[in-house]
C-alpha cells in the first residue's frame, strides 16, 4: 500500500499535478488530504474562522487519525508532497510522525517549490523528512542540490499536465488563427502569490496593445487566478477568469500566447516552470522570465522567448502577434518539445517506478 499525504487534492494545483492526476484510479493507493474542499469553496466566510475550523483543527485531526491507523499497519510506503502538517507540528504529532516512519518500508518526499525558503514546513517536521526519507523528488536541480550531502536517492521529476496528453494541436490551431488578424489572447495562470510578477510587466502590455492597434488588433490578458486585476489600462483589455482545472484548459485553449514573468530570488529559483510546461502541453507559444528552471525548458526562438528585460514583453508579443508564420512555428515547436521532454506518460511511468507500483 502507498499512503499520499497532500494539502487537497482538488484545489491545490501543486498537489494535483505532482502526483494527484497519476493516481487517482490506483486501489493500491490511500490519499490523506490535510484541507477538504468546503475550505476552498467558503469564499465569504470570515478568513480566521476559515483558517481554524475548516483548515488547521480539522486538517491536524484528520492527520492524526491516519497516523494512528498506520501504527496498525505494516509494509506500506510513505509520500509526502511537500509537507505532512503545514507550518506547525505539535508533540504528539511528532512522536507519531516518527513512529510510522520508522515502520515504513520506504519514505518518498516530493518538493516542487522552495518550502524552506516561504517557512512552510516546520523545522521539527523538515529534521524528521531529512533522517527519515530514502527518496527526495524536485523538479530542479536548485532544490535537489540542498540534498547533496546526503544519502537519500534524488529523482528530477518535471510537473506537467495530462489534460492535454491527446490534443489536436492542428485543429485547434485553426480557430487561434481564425482571430488571429483581429484580437490577440494572451494568458496568464497563476495563484495570488505570483500576483507582483505579472503586475510587474502589464504597463508593458498596455503599450504593446497601443502598437497592435496600428496592425488593428486588440490585445486582451486573461488572468485565470484566484485574484482579480480591477484596474483598467488604456490599451490592454483585461479578463478576470476564477481558477479551476477545466477554466484553464479551457482558456488556454482558445489563447494565443502563454506568459510566465518572474523576478530572480532565492524563492523563484525553487520554482518548476509549471505555468511554461503547461501552456507548451497545449502549443502556446511561451514568453519567460529566464529564472531558474525557466532556462532549461524552452529553446530561445525556437520553442519560445526569454524576457531579460520590460522592452522584451513588448518586442517578442509584438513579433508573435504580427508574424503568423512565426507564431506558427513556435506554437508547432512548444508541443514538440513538450511531448519530447516533458511528456505525462513518461512522467507517470517515473511515479510508477519509485512507488513501486509496478505500471499502470
Amino acid at each position: 500500500m502507498v499512503v499520499i499525504f497532500v494539502r487537497n487534492k482538488t484545489y491545490s494545483p501543486s498537489c494535483y499535478y505532482r502526483i494527484i492526476q497519476y493516481i487517482e484510479e490506483n486501489e493500491f493507493v490511500l490519499v490523506s488530504e490535510f484541507s477538504l474542499d468546503i475550505y476552498y469553496k467558503s469564499k465569504r466566510t470570515p478568513d480566521i474562522i476559515k483558517k481554524l475550523f475548516y483548515g488547521f483543527f480539522p486538517g491536524h485531526f484528520r492527520r492524526i487519525k491516519t497516523l494512528f491507523k498506520l501504527l496498525l499497519k505494516k509494509d506500506y510506503v510513505i509520500f509526502v508532497q511537500r509537507e505532512i502538517f503545514p507550518k506547525k507540528i505539535f508533540l504528539l504529532e511528532k512522536f507519531l510522525l516518527k513512529k510510522i516512519f520508522q515502520k515504513s518500508k520506504k519514505i518518498i518526499w516530493d518538493i516542487d517549490d522552495n518550502i524552506f525558503f516561504n517557512n512552510e514546513i516546520s523545522k521539527s517536521e523538515r529534521k524528521l523528512l531529512f533522517n527519515y526519507s530514502t527518496d527526495v523528488i524536485s523538479c530542479n536541480d536548485f532544490l535537489l542540490d540542498k540534498f547533496k550531502n546526503s544519502n537519500i536517492l534524488k529523482h528530477k521529476i518535471y510537473t506537467s499536465d495530462r489534460t492535454f496528453e491527446n490534443i489536436d494541436l492542428e485543429n485547434i490551431n485553426l480557430w487561434r488563427k481564425k482571430i488571429y488578424n483581429e484580437t490577440i489572447y494572451i494568458i496568464w495562470v497563476g495563484t495570488k502569490s505570483n500576483k507582483e510578477f505579472l503586475e510587474e510587466i502589464i504597463p508593458s502590455l498596455d503599450q504593446t496593445a497601443k502598437i497592435l492597434r496600428k496592425y488593428r488588433k486588440k490585445l486582451i490578458l486573461k488572468i485565470v487566478s484566484n485574484f482579480k486585476i480591477l484596474k483598467s489600462y488604456e490599451f490592454l483589455k483585461i479578463q478576470n477568469i476564477s481558477w479551476s482545472r477545466n477554466n484553464a484548459k479551457k482558456e488556454m485553449l482558445i489563447s494565443h500566447i502563454g506568459i510566465m514573468p518572474l523576478k530572480d530570488t532565492e524563492y523563484t529559483r525553487g520554482k518548476c516552470a509549471f505555468k511554461a510546461i503547461q501552456y507548451m502541453s497545449a502549443g502556446l507559444p511561451v514568453i519567460i522570465s529566464p529564472v531558474g528552471l525557466n532556462n532549461e525548458v524552452i529553446n530561445h526562438g525556437e520553442s519560445g522567448f526569454f524576457a531579460y528585460k520590460k522592452d522584451d514583453w513588448i518586442d517578442y508579443v509584438v513579433l508573435l502577434s504580427t508574424k503568423l508564420n512565426i507564431w506558427e512555428r513556435v506554437s508547432f515547436n512548444t508541443r514538440l518539445k513538450w511531448e519530447q521532454s516533458y511528456n505525462t506518460l513518461n512522467i507517470k511511468k517515473k511515479y510508477y517506478d519509485i512507488l513501486g507500483l509496478g505500471g499502470e
